[in-house]
C-alpha cells in the first residue's frame, strides 16, 4: 500500500508537469497552401495547369518563429481529401530563414522532386503564398542546397 501511494503521487506529478509544459508553448495560427487539381472545380487562386491554390488554416504549437512553424507545417502536411501537398514528393528540410527588412531568404537542404511540368507552378505557389501571407514579408527567395530554387525547377536530371 505504501508503494501504491508513491506511484499515485508520481503519476499525478507527471501529468501536472506535462500539462504545465504544454501550456508554456504558445500556439500560433496561420495558413498553408495546398493544390486542388484542375478537374475538381474548387474555387481558389488559379495557378498553372488549371489547378487552384487553396488555403488551409492551421493552429499548432510554435516551433521557432511563426514563419518557420508555417514552413515546417507545409513541409510535413500529409495529403487529405481533394487537396494535395506537392512538396511532400520532395525531401526538403528547412535550414534557416534570413529576414532583412521585408525580404526573406529561405534555405532548404534536401532534394526537390517534380513529377511533371505542372508541379513547377504548384511548388512555387505553395512556398510563396505560405511565406508571403505574413505582413512583414514582401519578397522571398528560396535556396535549395546552395542554388536558387529556380535552378531546381527543371524536369531534366
Amino acid at each position: 500500500m505504501k508503494y501504491l501511494k508513491w506511484v499515485i503521487a508520481l503519476f499525478i506529478f507527471l501529468i501536472w508537469s506535462c500539462r504545465a509544459f504544454e501550456e508554456s508553448i504558445p500556439e500560433v495560427s496561420f495558413e498553408i497552401y495546398l493544390i486542388a487539381y484542375s478537374g475538381l472545380n474548387i474555387d481558389g487562386e488559379r495557378i498553372g495547369c488549371g489547378d487552384s491554390l487553396i488555403s488551409l488554416p492551421i493552429t499548432t504549437y510554435k516551433n521557432g518563429s511563426i514563419i518557420e512553424t508555417a514552413l515546417r507545417s507545409l513541409l510535413s502536411y500529409q495529403n487529405k481529401s481533394d487537396f494535395n501537398n506537392i512538396i511532400l514528393k520532395s525531401d526538403l528540410k528547412l535550414q534557416s530563414i534570413d529576414i532583412k527588412n521585408t525580404h526573406a531568404k529561405v534555405n532548404f537542404d534536401g532534394k526537390l522532386s517534380l513529377s511533371g511540368p505542372c508541379d513547377i507552378p504548384r511548388v512555387l505557389a505553395q512556398l510563396e503564398k505560405t511565406i508571403l501571407q505574413f505582413d512583414s514579408i514582401k519578397s522571398v527567395e528560396f535556396i535549395v542546397g546552395d542554388k536558387p530554387l529556380n535552378t531546381h525547377l527543371s524536369l531534366k536530371d
